[in-house]
């Protein structure tokens, strides 16, 4: 497939960048449409295409304080940008409930009413976290879902988005 290079240079651009300390992680599509993460630390460039690529180089990543990082670049390999990551789960948290109580005062609810898909709990929404044999997280594609992928990570990880329980 023939691409002009300013075609080229638009598909590269990242759609998430992270920098952390003196790491950059950028989260792109390459030319073809793949999703890729690209580490960016001592001057040394690194492509990764899986998630047990980019803990392998940047074990750090799966420290306490860095789970948001990699909660967004396993995001973005595994789904792209059809899911966001809930980066400040009390702010969500309290925005989504904000909405559902305005929807519950309209006397007709529009077709796209977050009521109209369940009414969820989102309690339980809180920062990336490790725990025993799974990496959890959570997302939004407008409502919220649960990230578990079981640890360690290869290519042998389930990876589950599931619906959190509704009220």
């Amino acid at each position: 497939m023939y691409m002009e290079q300013n075609d080229l240079e638009r598909v590269r651009e990242p759609e998430q960048t992270e920098k952390v300390a003196h790491r950059i992680i950028e989260c792109q599509f390459d030319p073809h449409g793949h999703r890729e993460v690209v580490t960016i630390e001592g001057g040394k460039m690194q492509t990764h295409l899986s998630l047990e690529s980019v803990v392998r180089t940047v074990p750090s990543l799966s420290e306490k304080s860095e789970l948001p990082q990699l909660a967004k670049a396993a995001n973005f390999l595994f789904k792209g940008n059809e899911f966001s990551l809930i980066e400040d789960p009390d702010k969500y948290k309290k925005n989504y409930t904000k909405d559902i109580e305005s929807e519950q005062e309209l006397f007709e609810l529009p077709l796209n009413a977050l009521s109209r898909r369940g009414i969820f709990d989102v309690s339980e929404i809180q920062p990336p976290r490790m725990e025993e044999d799974s990496f959890i997280f959570y997302v939004s594609k407008t409502i919220p879902y649960r990230v578990t992928i079981s640890v360690p990570f290869d290519e042998q990880s389930q990876v589950k988005y599931e619906l959190l329980n509704y009220q």
